[in-house]
């Protein structure tokens, strides 16, 4: 699964909608405190750890959250101590295979 892939999917997982723009980017709509419809941008989830933290906010329940924690352990590298070390890349992976949306091999 390719980075753009990753986006795409947890953007969606995250409410964002694709609204199927030329330029293939997906936004959000937005309404500003004027009523004005504004666009924005997703995230860049596999490189922010923030954006990441409130991706993992939406997982569903406990037994949701505990698979999402014993995927990213198995994602962990060697140095790697506690479930606070992953990085982004890592902790996309492991939501993505808890809420099926990694392609099995």
């Amino acid at each position: 699964m390719n980075e753009q892939d990753q986006q795409i999917a947890i953007a969606e997982f995250c409410g964002w909608k694709d609204l199927h723009r030329p330029s293939g980017i997906m936004e959000m709509p937005n309404k500003s405190s004027v009523g004005v419809q504004q666009y924005s941008y997703p995230p860049n989830y596999t490189t922010d750890l923030n954006a990441m933290h409130e991706a993992e906010i939406k997982l569903p329940d406990e037994e949701t959250k505990r698979n999402y924690v014993a995927n990213l352990v198995c994602l962990m590298k060697p140095g790697q101590f506690t479930v606070f070390d992953p990085t982004a890349s890592q902790r996309a992976e492991a939501l993505l295979r808890t809420i099926g949306k990694w392609p099995l091999l």
